[in-house]
């Protein structure tokens, strides 16, 4: 039990008339049936782990339990106030009027179904766009209730975790232990603002499903009264007085902001001149703004006057205002405010922030300044409320730019309709583009560079690429045509025309965009030595490069064999590197500079014909001329063999006389085509030697080893021991026969 009070007479006096209260409670009780339930009155120091059920299931006696609860708690005991009694006064003081709180919510029964907005016969424009205030309005607020149910469950979730805690450190302090009271107050406190919550959202709830149903209701009503739309003659005048009103308002607002525009900041030397300075500049902000806003009511006034000419049958025929061309120019003063607006709300923000911290800093040092920091606040105060403002009139621009676009539709067709918005849509995409293009990205040497300029140099390459390619086509027909011609020279010819007109066009793709190269001579000499250093091996591979084809000591077509042993056909020579095919048909890429610096053999450089020796050797004592004619005739088959030549004639030679064997080598010119395929020419050759050699029973001799082997065993002893025995021839038996004795 728990009792907060002095230790005074009055306190006890108090207290004594709390008892007699409490037990009058009692017996008035005891006259009463009894509660719903039999659960005991909560006790902060020994509470029940059910104990809300005594508040939860009161029923109608709810105020009754609160009532004896909160007396309970505040004329029982008495508390030292040494002992935390200030904590514990406040935990009371807010649980009593949680429980007012409480009793109040319980009591309140949720609001009943609003009742629909009925639909009136006929609309004027002004009453439409009223309406589509309206339904904005609605919809913010239900928005703004959402959100705050959404926080309320969370903060409900959070208090229901932070209970269970409490109740598990309760539980585990001892009985008599004095911070069992302030640990059970803690937890009727938060209970009961859990509880407050739920009744809250209890009551939310449906509140926030009647606006959303509102919401729609108004939506509905405004697509119903978009075709319930009438004007008179005097909607008509009103609404060309406004866009009087509105175009003179422009005009005067973009005079006085040029008049500030060119005055200037002058010199900023003291924080004072820097205060004033911001704040001239954000005077041009809120200039933007009202302008803006003007602007877009001009807009809309011009689009009221078309709009109401046409609902007006009066004034239809004598209509000078396009419907069509003011509702074109409504769209973009929309586009374009509401892409403005976002700018403005954040160099307000930015701009209210720095006075905020700026006079934080200076207010208690410098008053005059501090002054101008405040008059900068509240600048921004009255910027924030003119965007809001322009947010306002942006939406209800808007639902008159919808009104028009459905009488626009109307009139004129739904394909129709479809084609016109489609071409402004293309319009728009096309002048968004060329303004992108135009637009600089970066620049070199003061010069900007455009996305257009940039497109237009990749445009100049790929032609200066195409007529490359042109110019080397035409080369090799040639060359296939005329077959006396030298392809090679043709192939190096072709590879100086791509470099040159590449570097041609890489010289007109850069002066188109204005870039003017004798600017740029010390950055290309800089350049120059910097790829020097770092693109060393690059630069050596492309003049090695050069070399090669303007040296010839190397064609495409030729048959090549380098240190490293690669062996194969020349088929491309590039800036970099030479495409050698070799005979497995695998591409190797070689870099230039190894064809320059190091030993390379090349077997078509001077002459496609070429000599091969296929050596074999035959049996000492055979006939040399038997093996010549077989060699010969062997020759002769092989279809690689280069004949009607005097000078060039197959030829068997002796060449030497070896362990086993008397070597021969078979001397043949071969034909141009053979001379790349040196392992199949050796092949075919040696398969055929063999097939003549032993058509005519000539022996090919393959080394020969005897092995010898030399036996030693010894006669047997004269004398061994008679007891030996004489049947007996074999050595071993007389050994062992001796280690056995």
């Amino acid at each position: 039990m728990v009792v907060i009070g002095g230790r005074n007479k009055m306190a006890r006096i108090i207290g004594g008339l709390g008892v007699l209260l409490i037990l009058f409670a009692h017996w008035a009780q005891a006259q009463t049936p009894a509660p719903v339930d039999d659960t005991p009155l909560p006790d902060p120091s020994a509470l029940a782990s059910d104990w809300w059920n005594y508040f939860e299931n009161a029923g109608d006696q709810i105020s009754e339990r609160i009532a004896l609860f909160t007396a309970r708690l505040e004329l029982n005991q008495e508390i030292d106030l040494s002992s935390g009694a200030t904590e514990i006064q406040d935990a009371v003081d807010e649980i009593e009027q949680s429980f007012d709180i409480y009793v109040e919510l319980k009591n309140r029964q949720p609001l009943a179904s609003v009742e629909s907005p009925v639909v009136a016969k006929h609309y004027t424009l002004p009453q439409i766009l009223d309406l589509v205030g309206n339904t904005r309005d609605l919809q913010l607020e239900t928005d703004l209730e959402r959100e705050e149910i959404i926080h309320r469950d969370a903060e409900i979730k959070r208090v229901r975790k932070r209970l269970d805690n409490l109740r598990v450190v309760y539980f585990a302090l001892d009985k008599q232990d004095p911070l069992r009271v302030t640990q059970g107050l803690t937890i009727i406190r938060d209970r009961l603002r859990m509880v407050v919550a739920q009744e809250e959202l209890r009551l939310l709830r449906p509140q926030l499903e009647h606006k959303e149903q509102y919401v729609k209701a108004l939506r509905s009503i405004f697509a119903a009264a978009a075709d319930r739309l009438i004007a008179s003659d005097d909607d008509l005048k009103s609404y060309e007085r406004l866009y009087e009103l509105a175009s003179a308002e422009v005009s005067r607002l973009i005079d006085e902001a040029a008049f500030h525009r060119l005055r200037g900041a002058g010199v900023v030397e003291t924080p004072i001149d820097h205060a004033n300075a911001r704040r001239n500049r954000h005077r041009l902000v809120q200039f933007d703004v009202r302008i803006a806003s003007a602007e877009l009511a001009r807009s809309q006034a011009l689009v009221a006057v078309a709009f109401t000419s046409h609902l007006n049958p009066e004034t239809r025929n004598a209509d000078k205002t396009n419907l069509r061309d003011a509702l074109n120019e409504l769209h973009q003063a929309l586009k374009e405010t509401e892409k403005s607006r976002q700018t403005w709300r954040r160099a307000t923000d930015n701009e209210r922030s720095t006075a905020e911290a700026q006079l934080s800093l200076t207010q208690s040092q410098n008053a005059g300044l501090a002054e101008i920091h405040r008059a900068r606040i509240r600048q921004t105060d009255n910027t924030l409320q003119g965007l809001a403002e322009l947010r306002e009139n942006l939406a209800k621009g808007q639902a008159l730019a919808d009104l028009a676009s459905r009488r626009v539709a109307a009139e004129e067709g739904w394909l129709v309709a479809r084609f016109v918005n489609l071409r402004q849509d293309l319009s728009e995409f096309w002048t968004t583009l060329t303004q992108l293009a135009v637009g600089s990205l970066f620049t070199i040497n003061e010069t900007p560079v455009t996305l257009l300029g940039l497109f237009r140099i990749l445009v100049i390459l790929a032609v200066a690429w195409w007529v490359s390619k042109l110019v080397r086509h035409g080369l090799d027909r040639i060359a296939q045509r005329r077959e006396a011609m030298n392809r090679a020279s043709l192939y190096t010819v072709g590879r100086l025309f791509h470099y040159t007109i590449l570097t041609i066009g890489i010289f007109v793709g850069l002066s188109s965009i204005g870039l003017d190269f004798t600017k740029l001579a010390l950055f290309v000499s800089a350049l120059g030595v910097g790829l020097g250093f770092g693109l060393q091996a690059i630069f050596s591979n492309f003049v090695a490069g050069l070399i090669i084809l303007f040296e010839r000591s190397l064609k495409v077509g030729d048959f090549v064999e380098l240190e490293s042993g690669v062996n194969g056909e020349v088929r491309e020579i590039n800036i970099r590197s030479t495409l050698v095919t070799t005979n497995d048909n695998i591409d190797i890429l070689v870099p230039n500079s190894e064809f320059v610096g190091g030993r390379v053999t090349n077997w078509t450089l001077r002459e496609v014909y070429r000599r091969a020796r296929i050596p074999f050797g035959v049996a000492y004592g055979t006939d040399k001329e038997l093996v010549k004619k077989a060699g010969l005739e062997a020759a002769t088959i092989v279809p690689f063999t280069l004949t009607g030549y005097a000078q060039r004639e197959p030829q068997v030679w002796l060449v030497g006389f070896g362990d086993s064997s008397l070597n021969f080598e078979l001397v043949v010119w071969l034909v141009p085509d053979a001379v790349s395929r040196p392992g199949t020419v050796h092949a075919t050759y040696t398969w055929e030697i063999e097939t003549a050699l032993k058509k005519y029973g000539i022996e090919i001799p393959f080394p020969q080893r005897d092995l010898h082997l030399r036996s030693d065993f010894r006669e047997p002893t004269s004398n061994l021991s008679p007891a030996a025995d004489d049947d007996s021839n074999d050595p071993g038996d007389h050994i062992l026969k001796k280690s056995e004795s």
